[in-house]
């Protein structure tokens, strides 16, 4: 996160580095954060999410699993991930999978949406404040973005 000089300077002298940002327990900040957990729960935000949103989610999220590069997929609430594979037979990983993965998030964007690759894992976290026909808007662009990321990636060879 530093320079070579710098770090080199730190290490020499030791002790603790102090740093900070200015907005740290500023008043202003706490007060914005009050009003939007008041708002949170005036709204019910957190509740609609696991009873009504949540089931929708994984199930969307779900049918992903029938792409033939998806090996896994996996939810809690409004969080979710599927892992990108070469077979999902064998579960075998793509190669170079950090980059080849970014290729989806960048085919995600043509379509609209946002996803997040880490390695060959990629991550849908969408805010408490969609609505069930976004979660739908949202997973036909992932199903779109899938489907074109396939053509990129081979076929497992026949046994």
């Amino acid at each position: 996160m530093v320079g070579d000089r710098v770090a080199e300077a730190l290490i020499e002298e030791g002790g603790e580095f102090h740093h900070g940002f200015t907005y740290s327990g500023h008043p202003v900040g706490c007060a914005v954060a009050l009003e939007n957990i008041r708002i949170m729960e005036q709204e019910g935000l957190v509740e609609r999410a696991a009873t009504e949103l949540a089931p929708h989610f994984a199930e969307r999220l779900e049918r992903l699993s029938s792409s033939r590069v998806v090996g896994e997929v996996r939810c809690v609430g409004l969080f979710g991930a599927f892992e990108l594979v070469a077979d999902r037979e064998t579960l075998a990983p793509i190669e170079d999978a950090e980059h080849t993965c970014e290729k989806l998030r960048e085919l995600g964007f043509s379509e609209g949406v946002i996803v997040r690759p880490i390695e060959s894992t990629v991550l849908i976290a969408p805010p408490l404040v969609i609505t069930r026909d976004q979660i739908d808007e949202m997973f036909d662009g992932v199903e779109r973005a899938l489907q074109r990321f396939e053509q990129l990636v081979p076929a497992p060879a026949k046994a």
